[in-house]
């Protein structure tokens, strides 16, 4: 823990949450914070923020620009309720985010209303009902809300897994390509689609036909009734086999006691996201990013110790942003490749 954020935690501790809003000695994200107005505090990253409480383990504040609340903790790490882990980039308006990518956070023009730009999903809008979380993607013309697991489920397409630049597996329709946000999105099942204004009703245009979502994943045409969507080959879900020379599955890490894997050198300032997959390809959990160590190679948690992953995958991006994958029998061993 550095000084700096030592000294602003035991202020939070001494002076209590009410006090710290009117100190102009705190800081955050390892900057000096410049006291405004109505007990706010401006920063270069993350712009208008409000303290909303402080001790000696963490400060969470209200970025009123980002629409967001973010955690600073003692440990050093942020988090973010809406974006997950948050690691700090090298130009301040650029943070990496393991929800979204990188997300760039702008003048407060560029982020009215909660508009916030990301490099997987183009511009995005983010707005609380209640105490739910609702982002608009606006690449796949779609609002989304995140899931237990962190990923993210769309109110049109399902599950949502990101394969590679524009390309994404939708649970309801298959892979699709997002390149065009004028909500036209091309499915390798259905052909080219139209979501007119985000709704539940599709138009196939390759087709004719409209296509509409009747009860979870399964589709509904207005001329052939319901339609399922094809099972996907296992290798489109885990990639092919990854690279040797480095990759490490470490039942229990000295310092979370829980599994950690480490991937091959060669893979290390790729996408930063891995995943454990079961024999079908479907997630059982996401990792955690631990940044770069031993050897120059990228760290991953995971919320379990090794053994109780039996018969699974280990999934990551390649350089190119293809899927790879190790594959691990018994989890309870250390595995290298």
């Amino acid at each position: 823990m550095s000084r700096i954020l030592n000294t602003a935690l035991v202020s939070a501790a001494l002076l209590g949450t009410a006090n710290l809003r009117a100190n102009s000695n705190i800081v955050f994200a390892n900057e000096p914070l410049t006291p405004l107005q109505n007990g706010r505090f401006n920063s270069s990253r993350f712009g208008d923020l409000s303290i909303i409480s402080a001790n000696q383990e963490s400060i969470i504040v209200w970025s009123h620009a980002k629409n967001s609340f973010i955690q600073h903790a003692s440990n050093g790490r942020f988090f973010s309720w809406e974006f997950g882990d948050i690691q700090l980039g090298e130009h301040s308006r650029w943070l990496y985010t393991s929800r979204f990518g990188w997300v760039h956070f702008g003048e407060n023009e560029q982020t009215f209303n909660g508009w916030i730009y990301s490099d997987k999903f183009d511009w995005m809008k983010i707005e609380r009902p209640e105490n739910n979380v609702y982002i608009w993607l606006s690449k796949v013309h779609s609002w989304a809300e995140i899931a237990t697991d962190n990923t993210l489920y769309t109110f049109e397409w399902g599950t949502l897994q990101e394969l590679g630049p524009n390309r994404f597996r939708s649970s309801r329709f298959g892979i699709i390509s997002s390149e065009d946000s004028d909500g036209w999105v091309f499915s390798e099942l259905f052909g080219w689609l139209w979501v007119p204004g985000g709704g539940e009703w599709f138009w196939a245009h390759d087709r004719g036909e409209w296509l509409g979502i009747v009860e979870g994943d399964k589709i509904w045409s207005t001329a052939e009734n319901r339609i399922l969507p094809v099972t996907p080959p296992l290798e489109e879900l885990i990639g092919t086999r990854g690279p040797g020379g480095g990759f490490l599955w470490k039942p229990i890490a000295e310092s979370t006691g829980n599994l950690v894997v480490l991937l091959p050198r060669s893979l290390t300032d790729s996408n930063r996201e891995a995943w454990i997959k079961d024999q079908d390809g479907n997630i059982i959990e996401k990792a955690r990013y631990g940044g770069v160590h031993n050897g120059g190679r990228e760290h991953y948690f995971f919320s379990r110790r090794g053994n109780a992953y039996q018969n699974v995958f280990v999934v990551s991006y390649d350089s190119a942003g293809n899927l790879v994958h190790w594959p691990i029998a018994n989890g309870a061993g250390r595995i290298t490749y």
